[in-house]
């Protein structure tokens, strides 16, 4: 009987020291569940992380793209390109044929006063009154001779279908082609041109100066300027009569057509 006794109390304890190893496996499976779970949310933060990372590679891409586009040197580039080259040969065609009719109806309606234009050019006029006298005769800039001296006002139909008038100062003297100018001519109605000439020195005159490369005088104009107190200035010009008479067979020789 008291072996019988013995014997449970042993299957007890033997059950009970099972039942808590068995617990404590339990426990430490548990554990480990939730350390694997820790480590898989650990790796879903770091994976979510470096897909953060990419998903912010695109606007980096995006703003180079912008910064691109924004760049202003390659932007006038395209935007000048696009619409200047295709306007001139899509539209030439279109514009020649069209401009050429036009352009013949326009010589036609426009030849008389042309002529008339071209006539006037021929000669230009020049009055004045004040402190200046002189005499220059020329037969173009390389054959001249005389001087003028003083100041004035003056009124002109000038070279160029310039008309108006203004101040005249200053002095020229010239020797065949050799010249000496200091002047200074100050409009004051009209379209004539303001000019400032400052040769002090003896020069040989070229078509090529400035004064007669802007047209601002005539190189080739034959005439004279004379007077005291009162000037007269009266001037031929050679290439405006050869316009004048091209004109009437329709050609324009200096382009000053309307």
């Amino acid at each position: 009987m008291f072996k019988d006794y013995v014997w449970c109390l042993v299957a007890v304890l033997f059950l009970s020291v099972s039942s808590v190893a068995m617990a404590q496996d339990d426990i430490d499976l548990d554990a480990a569940d939730d350390a694997l779970d820790a480590a898989v949310k650990v790796d879903d933060n770091a994976a979510g992380g470096e897909a953060a990372e990419v998903k912010e590679a695109p606007p980096a891409e995006v703003k180079e793209v912008t910064d691109e586009n924004a760049a202003p040197d390659k932007g006038k580039v395209v935007i000048v390109e696009d619409i200047s080259e295709p306007q001139v040969v899509e539209n030439s065609p279109k514009t020649k044929k069209r401009g050429g009719n036009e352009n013949s109806k326009h010589k036609a309606l426009m030849y008389f006063p042309n002529l008339f234009l071209d006539f006037g050019d021929i000669f230009s006029l020049t009055l004045g009154a004040g402190a200046k006298s002189g005499v220059e005769i020329r037969l173009t800039r390389w054959c001249q001779i005389g001087g003028t001296y003083g100041a004035n006002y003056f009124v002109e139909k000038g070279f160029e279908r310039r008309y108006g008038g203004g101040y005249d100062d200053g002095y020229e003297f010239a020797l065949v082609a050799i010249s000496s100018e200091v002047r200074t001519v100050d409009p004051t109605f009209g379209t004539v041109p303001k000019a400032i000439i400052k040769r002090n020195k003896a020069t040989m005159l070229q078509p090529s100066d400035e004064r007669y490369k802007s047209h601002v005088r005539d190189f080739w104009a034959v005439g004279f300027d004379a007077g005291w107190l009162v000037m007269i200035g009266f001037h031929l010009h050679p290439v405006e009569i050869a316009d004048f008479f091209t004109g009437l067979v329709g050609y324009d020789l200096v382009g000053d057509n309307l």
